[in-house]
């Protein structure tokens, strides 16, 4: 199999990993993260420097699987009798438009039949994020140089990533992911191996940062923690099909190693730190070369996308 690119499209990173796949194993080939000079859009310096970066692991006119933010994503679920292709197709985006919060042509989703095989009535879910920012993120990764082959939101690719490397195994129970980002906090419910429902917390939209003033991470995080605690209790009011058992935390090690037992002290559940590269080979060359610590959790769950142990909810229509 060639290679496959996950690019995670952060505010403040850009982080590419490029697997393989021999057999049953799974390689990292390669990964770089790149710390751009500013928060959110893209300096002409950045973009020249990361055009760099990836010509020179000639990853340039690469098809690459690339992150869009979660502040969108909207899960449908609805069910549907067994139609002809042309009428079924009528049929779900029927159903979507009908439960969209915004116009059917402004949307962009992917949709899955959760029957292993179709029946008289069928469970669909609608994965769906506004077109625009499918869009705009295509455009970023253009300007890279790379060829967006699909697109998913970092809800999905953390879950593609804790479900290839062994975190969800016990179905029974309902999971809270929480993605702890440089510029956010994530929350996603997964009950059955779907993400029911999320949540981000995140600075204020009008947050600019001045010239030679970098975003201060951990500060952010520490004025978020009353809420964090908040926010898990909620969930877990709303988690009525199975309980929560676990919360899986996501994130670079910096960032988890300051904030991991200040989460633990807000809740009773059960904390675990997601290993990324956790049943993934490390070529000898990388592990010389990469601060493993730095690795995406995004950009390897966007990489096992295009793999036939991952891929869930690519939102490219």
């Amino acid at each position: 199999m060639a290679s496959l690119v996950g690019v995670d499209l952060g505010s403040v990173s850009v982080d590419c990993a490029v697997i393989a796949k021999k057999g049953k194993v799974i390689e990292l080939k390669e990964y770089f993260s790149f710390k751009k000079e500013g928060v959110g859009e893209d300096k002409t310096t950045d973009i020249m420097k990361l055009i760099g970066e990836f010509d020179s692991r000639k990853l340039n006119s690469s098809k690459a699987s690339i992150s869009i933010p979660d502040k969108n994503f909207l899960l449908i679920s609805f069910k549907l009798p067994k139609l002809p292709p042309k009428e079924k197709d009528i049929a779900i985006r029927a159903e979507i438009e009908q439960k969209l919060p915004f116009p059917l042509e402004e949307a962009a989703f992917d949709v899955i039949r959760l029957n292993p095989k179709e029946v008289s009535e069928n469970d669909y879910v609608a994965f769906c994020t506004r077109l625009s920012d499918v869009t705009r993120y295509h455009g970023l990764a253009s300007n890279y140089n790379l060829v967006p082959e699909r697109a998913l939101t970092e809800t999905i690719a953390n879950l593609n990533c804790a479900e290839f490397n062994g975190y969800m195994t016990q179905k029974e129970i309902s999971y809270l992911l929480v993605d702890i980002g440089a510029m956010h906090v994530g929350f996603t419910l997964v009950t059955n191996g779907l993400p029911w429902l999320t949540f981000c917390l995140a600075p204020k939209d009008t947050f600019n940062a001045e010239e030679g003033v970098e975003f201060d991470s951990k500060k952010f995080l520490e004025e978020q923690m009353s809420d964090i605690g908040k926010i898990i209790s909620s969930f877990e009011e709303k988690s009525v099909v199975a309980a929560i058992r676990k919360v899986l935390l996501f994130g670079k090690t910096e960032l988890l190693d300051y904030c991991q037992e200040k989460i633990a002290a807000l809740t009773p559940l059960n904390i675990e730190r997601v290993d990324p590269l956790k049943n993934i080979e490390i070529a000898p060359e990388i592990k010389e070369k990469v601060n493993l610590s730095l690795v995406s959790s995004v950009a390897i769950g966007l990489a096992l996308s295009g793999t036939d142990s991952g891929g869930i909810g690519s939102v490219t229509r």
